[in-house]
């Protein structure tokens, strides 16, 4: 009598230990972030989700006046249990002509190539890359990519060109430039100073 009430309770306990394992997995293993990014309020949430992560370098936006902005941590993965691997900001800026240009400054952890470049600043390859569409289209972006560590960044500025000139367009362009490049020379030179 006592081996089959003992056997009982074994029996139950195994239940109970499988029953516990099978919840765990399925909470750790459901998908909370299913975008592998989560949305926080403000620049300085994605400074204190990312200060224990100091090969991560932030921009420094006080040169831009950013409205409409947008601010999300890149997650490692899309469970319950998933850190912080990079940020996307983004935002609207008015910059010359009156032409609302609009930002997007994103890290994320990944390797990229660049085999071909055409500059580099400090010895960090920077890749420009500038969309002109045609027919029909008419937004122009303007993109700086550049890679720190395991960690690839792209900068990029795009806007309506519709009602400008090819002059405006090729100043606003120049204006760009300037612009994503004051954004990117304090972040390489924090990587490489840290």
């Amino acid at each position: 009598m006592k081996k089959r009430i003992r056997f009982r309770w074994i029996a139950l306990g195994i239940f109970l230990a499988a029953l516990v394992i099978f919840v765990g997995k399925c909470i750790s293993l459901y998908p909370v972030y299913p975008d592998f990014k989560k949305e926080v309020r403000s620049y300085d949430q994605i400074q204190q989700a990312l200060q224990n992560h100091p090969e991560i370098c932030m921009p420094d936006l006080s040169d831009l006046s950013l409205t409409n902005e947008h601010f999300s941590l890149r997650l490692s993965d899309r469970t319950l249990f998933s850190h912080p691997d990079g940020y996307q900001i983004s935002g609207r800026d008015k910059i010359h002509f009156s032409v609302e240009v609009s930002y997007v400054l994103d890290c994320e952890k990944v390797s990229l190539d660049f085999s071909s470049y055409e500059y580099t600043y400090r010895g960090i390859p920077l890749k420009r890359s500038h969309f002109l569409a045609e027919e029909n289209m008419i937004f122009t972006s303007n993109a700086i990519l550049f890679s720190l560590g395991s960690y690839a960044y792209s900068f990029e500025a795009s806007y309506d060109h519709s009602n400008l000139t090819e002059s405006e367009i090729a100043a606003l362009d120049s204006a760009i430039q300037t612009s994503l490049l004051e954004l990117v020379y304090p972040v390489v030179d924090s990587y490489l100073d840290s």
